[in-house]
């Protein structure tokens, strides 16, 4: 049963109207069908999975990843997205380091930044 589901990210936002701005105009997602209006936004992605926005002023800042968008080609989208404005995290860790914002782990490269609530997303190959 859940090992057929599709999975869905679900972010936590201070400012939902701020949080959609950022998704829709820097991300260039395009909002679906909502659950609860004015309340969450959900994005349905060409991949097939979905994410989800929904304001809780009072929920928890996660401090890992919530949510990777798999891309074919990871350093033209950081290229992409950084002409829009989104900065990268960098780290320079001992088993993690990144290049010009992507890091290598095996045969994947990965990159990550914040949306305006501080929520970590990554992208990946």
């Amino acid at each position: 049963m859940i090992a057929d589901a599709r999975a869905e990210a679900t972010v936590p936002v201070r400012d939902l109207e701020r949080a959609a701005d950022f998704y829709r105009n820097v991300l260039g997602l395009r909002p679906g069908v909502s659950l609860l209006p004015r309340t969450d936004v959900v994005y349905d992605l060409a991949g097939g999975g979905t994410l989800l926005l929904y304001e809780g002023a009072g929920a928890p800042r996660p401090s890992v990843t919530v949510a990777h968008f798999v891309v074919d080609d990871v350093a033209a989208t950081v290229r992409e997205l950084r002409a829009r404005g989104v900065p990268f995290d960098d780290y320079d860790l001992p088993e993690l380091k990144t290049v010009d914002g992507v890091a290598t782990v095996g045969d994947h490269r990965f990159a990550w930044f914040r949306d305006p609530d501080d929520n970590v997303l990554g992208i990946r190959d």
